[in-house]
């Protein structure tokens, strides 16, 4: 007997918890952390490492219990509005101005920037539930069982794409394998770094061939009205905006993210488009729904590993048939100059022999 399973042992003739049949145990392990749509952010500063940012955000709390410094750059919370991708705005009243209103998704109060709290003091904010993590340190037989209740039953939501590419960075390949349900939030309209192609570079194919057992996918695009508020271009049919640059400036921020998606077996996909416009010039809903069908038709294709290959090896093909293009046209640019230089510099040589031979004959 090894020495895990001696301490397995020993826990479960101790702990009268562990003597309950599985079964029982597991309802109460999904009871306290599963069944939740848990929004999770990573508080970093551009202009730190990962490992940088984790020392300094570690000296911001300083632990009156275990003396120690307890920070942390991770925060997350508990949906309380574990509502579909599709579900309409609502109108939002300014406090200090009633007349003012404007438009807010489902999720417009999960907010995640509360101050930390000391993690050994059962303090709790008012409208921010947290996942109760500390029964994972109880022993290590509870933190084998509810570490797979944990990955598999909830679904992770991010809104910025280095909070899940550190998310992912720092879990091991069972606890990838174990995530089942996955939410995206993307803001198109924004010029933040998560929008910069960071997301398509985020969700690369190591990343999504680790997450094997994913088959659950949420995505908000969050998209501003490609009118006069996006490029002072005019758009009237979502075929057109397929055709146009917003398009393609869409599919290098996040679009190559998703179609890596398809690649996985996925059998339930939910996508919704919201519209940051003014007043007087909304985008059409039958447009964004377009555009939500195009991607949901997109991600659940049960073909999706094909034609993805199949456009990774056009895309291949058709960059190497640039690069060759460039190639050859510097080929053909360099042999003219070479071809230049040589007219000139004969050009040159018969002047200067044309100098000599008018020397020579001269008194």
């Amino acid at each position: 007997m090894t020495n895990f399973d001696g301490s397995i042992a020993r826990n479960i003739e101790q702990c009268p918890l562990l003597r309950l049949p599985l079964e029982l145990r597991n309802k109460i392990w999904r009871f306290v952390l599963g069944d939740q749509l848990i929004h999770i952010d990573y508080q970093h500063n551009h202009g730190l490492t990962f490992e940088q940012n984790e020392e300094l955000t570690k000296t911001l709390l300083f632990s009156s219990v275990t003396f120690k410094f307890v920070g942390s750059a991770w925060r997350h919370i508990v949906c309380q509005n574990h509502a579909p991708e599709d579900q309409p705005d609502r109108k939002l009243q300014h406090p200090a101005r009633p007349r003012e209103t404007r438009c807010v998704g489902p999720h417009w109060d999960c907010k995640t920037d509360y101050p930390q709290p000391d993690p050994n003091l059962p303090v709790n904010f008012k409208g921010h539930e947290t996942i109760q993590l500390t029964i994972l340190r109880a022993c290590r037989s509870i933190y084998v069982e509810t570490n797979q209740i944990l990955f598999s039953t909830n679904t992770f939501s991010f809104d910025d794409s280095i909070a899940l590419k550190h998310f992912m960075m720092t879990r091991r390949a069972h606890q990838k394998r174990l995530i089942r349900s996955l939410r995206i939030d993307i803001n198109w309209w924004s010029r933040r770094d998560n929008c910069a192609g960071a997301w398509s570079t985020t969700l690369s194919m190591a990343l999504v061939r680790s997450l094997s057992n994913l088959r659950t996918v949420r995505v908000q695009l969050n998209a501003v009205p490609p009118g006069r508020d996006f490029y002072h271009d005019e758009f009237t049919n979502f075929e057109t905006l397929m055709t146009s640059f917003h398009w393609k400036y869409m599919l290098v921020n996040f679009g190559q993210g998703l179609r890596k998606l398809s690649t996985l077996p996925l059998t339930d996909v939910q996508v919704g488009v919201r519209g940051f416009s003014e007043e007087g010039s909304p985008w059409p809903a039958e447009m964004r729904k377009q555009m939500a069908d195009y991607w949901q038709s997109k991600l659940i294709n049960p073909k999706g590993a094909e034609i993805y290959e199949k456009e990774e090896r056009d895309r291949m093909d058709e960059a190497r048939l640039r690069r060759e293009a460039r190639e050859a046209a510097k080929a053909a640019i360099e042999a003219i100059w070479r071809e230049e230089a040589r007219v000139a510099k004969e050009a040159q040589i018969r002047e200067m022999n044309k100098k000599q031979d008018q020397e020579l004959q001269s008194p």
